[in-house]
């Protein structure tokens, strides 16, 4: 039997670093045509980032990946710390999903994400929700590993259920030395697909490698897929 109250802290302790990210309103002016992921094994998840920079009221959704970083370029030592990272699903919208296509900075760029302004524009087809990464320590994080963040999407079915993992964890093809990294109260956006089966279930993500999660969403799937 799980312990209800430490689950309840642990709700509480994920919300509290939820507030710490402010409200985005995202414009997203792309047409192509988008549907629902209703068999997430065909496809599974890849956490591919649209934006990683400063915590803006708007943003204008180019869907531009290439936000990795060769640690060469950098003089320190850059690692996870789950008690500085905020990590939000946001409900209220639904927008594309993220394709990656990664161009790798120069290394003179650092965050400055303006500077990819000739990425491809490629919104992928799915009825996806934002997922909002932000960074409250006062340390840079690295997040992710190739062109992927490492988050892991998790499932329960029913209040007495157990949450399972529904992705194996990310294994980048890339070069050990690339990392998403994210600055002191910069944020990192990227999404999830919004499933449509037919059982209603519980999903959060959790951060690979640490104890850190997100808000958890109702969403439909699946079951016999699991």
């Amino acid at each position: 039997m799980r312990d209800k109250r430490l689950e309840s802290r642990g709700q509480f302790k994920v919300q509290r670093k939820v507030n710490e990210i402010k409200p985005i309103v995202f414009v997203d002016t792309l047409n192509n045509k988008l549907e629902y992921l209703e068999k997430y094994y065909k496809f599974g998840f890849d956490f591919y980032p649209v934006y990683n920079g400063t915590e803006k009221d708007t943003i204008l959704m180019k869907y531009t990946s290439g936000y990795c970083y060769s640690i060469r370029d950098y003089d320190k030592k850059y690692f996870m710390d789950s008690g500085s990272i905020a990590i939000m699903i946001d409900t209220f919208t639904v927008i594309g999903s993220a394709i990656g296509a990664p161009k790798i900075p120069k290394p003179d760029s650092r965050f400055n994400s303006s500077q990819r302004k000739d990425d491809l524009v490629n919104r992928g087809n799915w009825y996806s929700y934002p997922v909002i990464v932000k960074n409250i320590g006062k340390d840079t994080l690295d997040i992710g590993r190739g062109d992927v963040v490492n988050l892991l999407p998790q499932v329960k079915i029913g209040k007495e259920s157990n949450w399972q993992a529904i992705n194996l964890p990310f294994k980048s093809s890339c070069s050990p030395e690339l990392r998403i990294l994210i600055g002191p109260g910069k944020i990192c956006i990227t999404t999830i697909p919004i499933l449509r089966g037919k059982t209603r279930s519980k999903l959060r993500l959790r951060l690979e490698g640490t104890d850190t999660y997100s808000n958890e969403i109702n969403c439909y799937l699946n079951e016999a897929e699991l």
